[in-house]
C-alpha cells in the first residue's frame, strides 16, 4: 500500500499554524477508523500534528516536535486495531494528556459493548458475536449461535463497517444459508440479536447522543418506517412533524425521552469513561433504552445554513463548543 510506504518514511505532518495558536495538539492518526475530525478540531487555535502512530518508529516519535496535549484520533476498534496497540504502547510513554485513552477506546469493539454498561437498570443490549466468515460457513454455524444465545431474526454486518453498510436482517434459515455463502473465510463478521423496536406509532426512531467529557449532548432523532435507521434516508427534510420531534429532543432531552431513560444514557456515558464518543439508541414501547451502537467514531456536522434543518446548527455549535472548552481546560491543567 503506497500509503502505508509513505507513512513509514514519515509518520507524522505538521499542520499550518493558525495565526495566535494557543498551545499543540498531538492527533494519533490511523489509514482507517478515524473520528471525523474536519468540524470537531476545525475550530480550535492550535497547532496540529497529525501523527499515524501505526506505522511510527522509534526515531519518528524521536523527532516529533514538542506538544502539550495529545488525542487519540483512532476510534474505530475493528479498523483502526493495529492503530490503537501502537497507541496504548505509546501512551505509557506520552508525558502528556491524551485525550481518549485508547484503551477504553479498544474496548468499543461491537461484541465488547455488552460488556462495558452492562448491570445498568433500563438498558437492553442486544446479544452480539463477533466471528470470522469461515465459522459463519461451517455447517456447525447453528451450533455457534446458539451458544451465543442468538436466534432468528438476527443482523448480519461485516467488522468495522458503518453507515448500513452490508447490514443485512436475516428471518429464515434459508436466508442465512445464502447470507453465509457469499461471506468470505476470512471476513471478520457480526451477528447480532435484533429487537423489534417499533414505536406505537408502527415507525421507527433512532437518537444520537454525543458525549464531551462524559457529559451527554444530544445531537439528532432520525424517524422511518423502516427498521434499518439512518438520518440520510429517512426523509426528515420532508416532514416538518419529524423535524419539530427532534428538536424538541434536541432542546430538552430529559423531557423528550423521560427521566428514567436519560438517567440511563448519562450512566452510559461514565461508564464509556472517554473525552469524546457517541451512542445510538431507541426507546422501545417499554420505555427502557435498547442501545444500537456505542463508539468514539460518531460523525457530527453542521447543516447547511440554507436547509430547513439549520435550526439544529445552534445544538451542534454547544458539540463543539464543549469539546473546544475540554481541550482548553486540559491545556490549562497540563501548563498548572
Amino acid at each position: 500500500m503506497l500509503a502505508a510506504q509513505k507513512y513509514r518514511r514519515q509518520s507524522f505532518v505538521v499542520q499550518p499554524p493558525p495565526v495566535r495558536p494557543i498551545g499543540t495538539l498531538l492527533v494519533l492518526w490511523s489509514l482507517d477508523g478515524n473520528i471525523p475530525k474536519h468540524h470537531l478540531l476545525g475550530r480550535l487555535p492550535m497547532t496540529m500534528i497529525d501523527w499515524h502512530i501505526q506505522y511510527a518508529g522509534d526515531e519518528h516519535e524521536h523527532h516529533l516536535p514538542p506538544y502539550d496535549l495529545a488525542f487519540t484520533l483512532v476510534g474505530d476498534a475493528d479498523q483502526g486495531a493495529a492503530a490503537l496497540e501502537q497507541a496504548v504502547s505509546f501512551q505509557d510513554r506520552c508525558g502528556v494528556k491524551l485525550l481518549n485513552d485508547p484503551r477504553k477506546v479498544q474496548r468499543t469493539r461491537r461484541d465488547l459493548i455488552p460488556n462495558l454498561p452492562g448491570g445498568i437498570d433500563g438498558l437492553v443490549i442486544p446479544r452480539v458475536l463477533r466471528t470470522p466468515g469461515a465459522a459463519l460457513r461451517h455447517p456447525g454455524r447453528a451450533q455457534l449461535l446458539a451458544e451465543a444465545g442468538i436466534g432468528l431474526p438476527l443482523i448480519l454486518r461485516g467488522a468495522g463497517l458503518h453507515g448500513g453498510e452490508s447490514v443485512q436482517r436475516i428471518a429464515t434459515e434459508e436466508t442465512l444459508a445464502q447470507a453465509c455463502e457469499s461471506i468470505g473465510y476470512d471476513d471478520a463478521m457480526y451477528v447480532t440479536a435484533f429487537h423489534d423496536y417499533a414505536s406505537h406509532d408502527g415507525l421507527y426512531r433512532k437518537y444520537r447522543v454525543i458525549f464531551i467529557d462524559r457529559k451527554p449532548y444530544p445531537y439528532h432523532l432520525a424517524i422511518s418506517l423502516h427498521w434499518l435507521v439512518h438520518y440520510f434516508s429517512a426523509d426528515m427534510e420532508a416532514h416538518p412533524w419529524k423535524r419539530a420531534e427532534e428538536l424538541r429532543f434536541l432542546e430538552d432531552a430529559p423531557a423528550a425521552l423521560g427521566q428514567r431513560a436519560f438517567a440511563v444514557i448519562e450512566a452510559i456515558g461514565q461508564r464509556m469513561d472517554l473525552d469524546y464518543c457517541g451512542i445510538d439508541f431507541t426507546i422501545p414501547p417499554d420505555g427502557r433504552v435498547l442501545l444500537f451502537e456505542a463508539n468514539t467514531t460518531m460523525l457530527v456536522h453542521p447543516e447547511d445554513e440554507s436547509s430547513v434543518l439549520a435550526c439544529k446548527n445552534p445544538h451542534v455549535d454547544r458539540i463543539f463548543a464543549a469539546f473546544d472548552e475540554l481541550v482548553r481546560r486540559s491545556l490549562r491543567t497540563a501548563r498548572h
